[in-house]
């Protein structure tokens, strides 16, 4: 199974048997809109070092600069995504300014992150992960590793709405997910779990329950 389905399976099995049994797919406005958010963010998380690096003392100007590195990376997901975007009735204009007002939270955040900004060691950026013996599979927004006395891994995941309080269990056990799975193919010393919405960060954590609801979820 995948890290998405264990998590939504602990809290709504029906909602699984839907998608993958009966082949139920979710096709929304919504949906596609996440997935131009998701690519943009993606494309700027390549860029980051380089980025931060450069950014203006000012605050006002620092977040000018980060915008416009999205800018660029919006213009090309919303180009991408042109086809779903028409299915569902959206222009392209529409979804880039949609996108771009969800985007204003993001740079806030990257600002106040850059003031203390450590450079990971590795970044890997939406890449599916498997492990045969749980078994298991997932594909995290973004993790970034530190190496150094202690092999740190920082899951990080994205939400596209607005207010931190929308944050879900089942965000946050998709997270935890994510940690069982890297947890046996990193073999990490720590890892934290953070959940980013358009304006806010949110650290989230394994709990025995979570990890117990995790591994039931697996074995049924």
């Amino acid at each position: 199974p995948t890290v998405t389905d264990v998590a939504q399976a602990t809290l709504c099995p029906y909602l699984v048997y839907l998608k993958r049994i009966c082949g139920v797919t979710e096709f929304s406005a919504n949906l596609t809109l996440g997935n131009v958010l998701h690519q943009t963010l993606s494309r700027v998380g390549y860029m980051e070092q380089e980025l931060v690096a450069e950014l203006p003392k000012d605050r006002v100007e620092a977040i000018s600069c980060i915008q416009s590195a999205w800018d660029s990376s919006l213009r090309k997901a919303v180009q991408d995504n042109i086809n779903s975007l028409a299915a569902s009735d959206i222009s392209s204009t529409a979804a880039y300014g949609k996108v771009r007002r969800l985007m204003a939270g993001f740079a806030e955040i990257l600002f106040e992150g850059a003031k203390n900004y450590t450079p990971p060691d590795e970044v890997i950026i939406e890449q599916s992960f498997t492990d045969i013996e749980l078994p298991l599979e997932g594909r995290p927004d973004r993790i970034n590793i530190y190496e150094g006395p202690q092999r740190i891994l920082e899951i990080v995941e994205y939400k596209s709405y607005g207010n931190v309080m929308d944050i879900t269990e089942s965000n946050v056990l998709q997270a935890c997910g994510y940690q069982l799975l890297s947890e046996r193919l990193f073999e990490p010393d720590e890892v934290v779990l953070k959940i980013v919405t358009s304006g806010k960060s949110r650290r989230a954590a394994m709990t025995d329950i979570r990890r117990e609801k995790l591994l039931k979820g697996i074995s049924d």
